[in-house]
């Protein structure tokens, strides 16, 4: 099919899919998009990768993680421990009243 004869919804759809294809290497399941004059809601279905759906379901806290950077050369014997922390920050609710969608 032509994209000529897409309606501006489907092209922000497929716009939106192609997208997330590219930043994580998976396509949403479906798009699903609500275009008017004033409006647009975008909703990806099953968009986050396996590692980002860990992430939005890890509580808040401090994570140590070990690793090692070992020479390409010689893996066994030239290598660098070392150990990072990071930090996950309860994200503030902000409920705000909208009007809501026609």
């Amino acid at each position: 099919m032509d994209k000529s004869t897409f309606t501006m919804a489907e092209q922000v759809a497929q716009a939106a899919s192609d997208f997330q294809m590219q930043r994580t290497g998976h396509a949403p399941r479906s798009v699903t998009v609500l275009l008017n004059e004033e409006t647009l809601v975008i909703t990806l279905r099953e968009a986050l990768s396996p590692a980002e759906k860990a992430m939005a379901q890890t509580p808040a806290g401090a994570y140590t993680i070990a690793y090692q950077i070992c020479d390409k050369l010689n893996l066994l014997t030239n290598c660098d421990p070392a150990t990072i922390t990071v930090v996950v920050t309860q994200a503030p609710i902000d409920a705000v009243a909208d009007a809501g969608c026609p």
